[in-house]
């Protein structure tokens, strides 16, 4: 049975992981497209926080009302969701000649850290669960 997945614990391997994807934008858009260089790093690290914040509220639903849980979820999503319209809006807008480089680096992290936020929260959900039938009223 896995262990629940600790805030501390998961932002640290959010950190490791947002460092290689970090390290690889970096040197793809170094390489493809210079000057989407630093906006692509700091688009990696807008994603790492919007990240640490959703998984912050939806493990605090868990753990605090596993009642709300879903609500916790979608609440958290839908946060990700804006903040994530907003950062490619500003980076289309501000930097439009290399607005391309700059979507796919942002989405690409997008997907792989929201990969780990479902990988992280069905471990915590896995180690809440109940053996057997779940009587619901």
């Amino acid at each position: 049975m896995p262990k629940p997945l600790s805030y501390p614990a998961f932002a640290f391997r959010l950190l490791l992981l947002a460092g290689a994807v970090g390290l690889l934008a970096g040197l793809g858009t170094y390489r493809w497209a210079p000057a989407a260089y630093t906006p692509a790093l700091g688009s990696v690290a807008f994603a790492t926080g919007l990240a640490l914040v959703v998984y912050r509220i939806a493990s605090g639903g868990l753990l605090k009302a596993p009642v709300q849980f879903v609500g916790a979820v979608m609440g958290g999503m839908a946060l990700k969701v804006l903040g994530s319209l907003g950062c490619v809006a500003v980076v289309v807008y501000a930097y439009r000649p290399v607005a391309v480089p700059l979507v796919v680096v942002y989405f690409s992290a997008h997907v792989v850290f929201t990969a780990f936020e479902v990988w992280a929260l069905l471990n915590n959900l896995r180690a809440n669960s109940k053996t057997g039938p779940v009587a619901h009223t």
